[in-house]
């Protein structure tokens, strides 16, 4: 077993740049990561290089990221990296300690094409994982963040441009914060080539013909509407198999992709846990997480702008930005407005992203579209964003109770719920904390409501059930 330090001329030593150590490791050690002290720490088939910043001297840092006294501080996160390098025949893998967390990081190859699958685990408490890549440590940029549980990341590699870097992960856990990123030194040869943003997404979508009937029955066209639920976990899964289980003909996804709409996240998060199968049949709006990526947003579904207009069992709806809206945009403002000029179905249903109404945030600036809407004959207003279930009493087009526009949020989608208090006298019905969503049926020139959990059940409060209807 032999440990090879290095300068650039071959000869015996350590060689120290930008306060990272670069240590050889020979194939004789079966390509596991040997400390000076002899320790071992960390599996890479293979022969592989070892990179981890230079330790004080009481550090009393093992080659795995172990810190017995905290040791120094690396990019992003407390403490120390160890970032494994080199050729590996038959995978790559590193690990360390992450914010109190044994965090072990691998991927198949170190040459990464098309969508690879990272392989996570952690030993000990963590509240999530999240994924980085960068052409320098310092400079990576989120890939995913996940949040429990097998701790995934499928990686679609062709998404971004060819080239060495560093894969990192890092432990965040709510006592401990942020900790030491473990990172993998890789390269992504997807042969220079990219691939291109699909322009059809008006052709893609199709309404469910003959949904399933698995846990009610219906007397008409049913639209599901739910957000804030693209952050791969079991509750955001259960939700997806609520709907996919439903009879909902048309899904209106409310937005948010969790945490920065990356392509990796969309892949991930969404696609991979149950709502890939929804997407045939899905309207999508745009959320203020994907507002990160819009480049992502507009490659998943194919092209499509961020607002758009669609009819469906004669109701005229309205997908909005309200990230738009929120910089100021008259373009968007001047569209809805001769869209609903010219609109002649007797239902209107306008859908966007941030409330203008909610116990929480607010957003002031979707309020002229709020009153374009009810101006011109809106009969519902859907939003996310607030991770509860809620149904405002009809309202003007200046917030007023002697209106008809409703409004209803449906942001319990299965990310962290919010434990929001109903003290607006316009709100006439709260749930928190219960995953689900609401489905509207559409007939006759009425809407009819109802909020359900992902059993199918109907969401009761002591204020009654979360049902209701407008007429057109």
């Amino acid at each position: 077993m032999t440990i090879n330090r290095f300068f650039p001329t071959g000869r015996p030593g350590a060689l120290l740049v930008a306060g990272v150590l670069l240590l050889t490791i020979s194939a004789e050690t079966g390509g596991r990561f040997v400390a000076p002290n002899g320790s071992v720490a960390g599996s890479v088939a293979g022969a592989v290089t070892a990179e981890g910043p230079a330790p004080a001297a009481d550090a009393g840092r093992s080659a795995d990221g172990r810190s017995d006294s905290g040791g120094g501080r690396g990019p992003g996160g407390r403490g120390g990296e160890v970032v494994a390098l080199g050729a590996a025949a038959h995978g790559a893998r590193a690990c360390g300690t992450s914010s109190g967390a044994r965090l072990c990081v691998s991927v198949p190859d170190v040459t990464l094409r098309g969508t690879v699958s990272v392989t996570t685990t952690v030993e000990g408490w963590s509240n999530q994982v999240r994924f980085s890549w960068g052409r320098t440590i310092r400079d990576a940029q989120p890939l995913l963040t996940a949040f429990g549980r097998p701790w995934a990341l499928t990686w679609p590699t062709a998404a971004y441009p060819d080239g060495p870097g560093y894969l990192m992960a890092q432990a965040y856990s709510s006592g401990q914060g942020l900790g030491a990123p473990v990172a993998l030194r890789l390269t992504i040869d997807n042969g220079g080539t990219r691939p291109a943003v699909a322009r059809d997404w008006a052709a893609r979508f199709a309404p469910r013909a003959d949904p399933p009937a698995d846990l009610w029955r219906a007397d008409g066209p049913v639209i599901a509407a739910v957000g804030d639920g693209g952050d791969g976990t079991a509750d955001s899964a259960a939700v997806a198999a609520l709907i996919r289980r439903s009879p909902a003909n048309v899904l209106l996804y409310l937005g948010d992709i969790y945490e920065k709409g990356t392509a990796a996240e969309w892949r991930t998060n969404f696609a991979d846990n149950g709502w890939g199968p929804l997407v045939g049949f899905t309207q999508p709006v745009y959320g203020n997480h994907e507002a990160h990526n819009p480049d992502a947003w507009r490659a998943f579904w194919r092209g499509r702008p961020t607002w758009s207009t669609f009819t469906y069992a004669g109701v005229r709806f309205l997908l909005l930005d309200s990230e738009c809206a929120k910089r100021g945009c008259p373009a968007q403002y001047a569209w809805a407005r001769r869209v609903l000029a010219a609109n002649r179905h007797s239902c209107v249903v306008a859908a966007w992203h941030r409330p203008v109404l909610s116990p929480g945030p607010e957003a002031p600036w979707m309020a002229s579209l709020w009153r374009l809407v009810a101006d011109h004959g809106g009969d519902l207003i859907l939003n996310g964003h607030q991770h509860h279930m809620q149904a405002f009493r009809p309202l003007d087009g200046t917030l007023r109770r002697t209106g008809h526009v409703v409004q209803l949020i449906s942001g319990a989608g299965g990310h962290i719920p919010h434990r929001d208090r109903d003290g607006d006298e316009r709100s006439a019905w709260l749930a928190t904390g219960v995953p689900g969503a609401v489905f509207i049926t559409a007939g006759a020139g009425v809407l009819r409501w109802e909020f359900r959990d992902t059993r199918g059940r109907v969401v009761t409060t002591p204020a009654g059930p979360g049902t209701g209807s407008v007429t057109c």
